[in-house]
C-alpha cells in the first residue's frame, strides 16, 4: 500500500445564513456500502504463566485483509472494541504470544478479522486467567 485513497462515502448538510432549507448531499469514491465482515474463529489463550499463547484462524473471505488482536484486563471499563485495551497482533498470521500479564489476573482476549474496505467484524472473545 502506499497510503493513497482507496475509497471514500460521506455525506454532508450545508446551512446558510439566513436561509430556511439545508443542503445535503453524498460523495463517493469507489465506496462500497459498510458491511460486517466476516469473524475469525477457534480464538483460544493458553496461560504460559506470565502470558499468553494465543490462537485463532482467519476467515476464508475473498474480501479479508489482516486480523486484529487485543487483551484488556477483564474488569476494564473500556468493552470489547477494536481500540480498547492493548494491542497484541495486527497481520494475517493465525498466532500471538503476550507478554508481562499479572499472574492470577483474568484477561479477555479479543480478535476481529478486518475486510479490504477497513470494516471491523464481529469480536471473538476469550476470558482467561494467567
Amino acid at each position: 500500500m502506499d497510503d493513497s485513497l482507496e475509497n471514500f462515502d460521506g455525506t454532508f448538510i450545508q446551512y446558510c445564513d439566513g436561509a430556511s432549507g439545508a443542503l445535503t448531499g453524498e460523495m463517493k469514491y469507489d465506496a462500497e456500502p459498510v458491511l460486517t465482515a466476516p469473524s475469525v474463529s477457534g480464538l483460544t489463550a493458553v496461560s504460559t504463566g506470565s502470558g499468553l499463547d494465543i490462537t485463532w484462524a482467519n476467515p476464508a473471505s475473498t474480501g479479508y485483509r489482516s486480523t486484529l488482536v487485543r487483551i484488556a484486563s477483564s474488569a476494564s471499563p473500556a468493552g470489547v472494541a477494536p481500540f480498547a485495551g492493548t494491542a497484541v497482533y495486527a497481520g494475517r498470521g493465525t498466532s500471538a504470544v503476550a507478554h508481562g500479564l499479572a499472574s492470577g489476573k483474568t484477561y479477555t482476549v479479543v480478535a476481529y478479522a478486518v475486510d479490504q474496505y477497513g470494516n471491523p467484524s464481529y469480536p471473538a472473545e476469550y476470558k482467561v486467567t494467567v
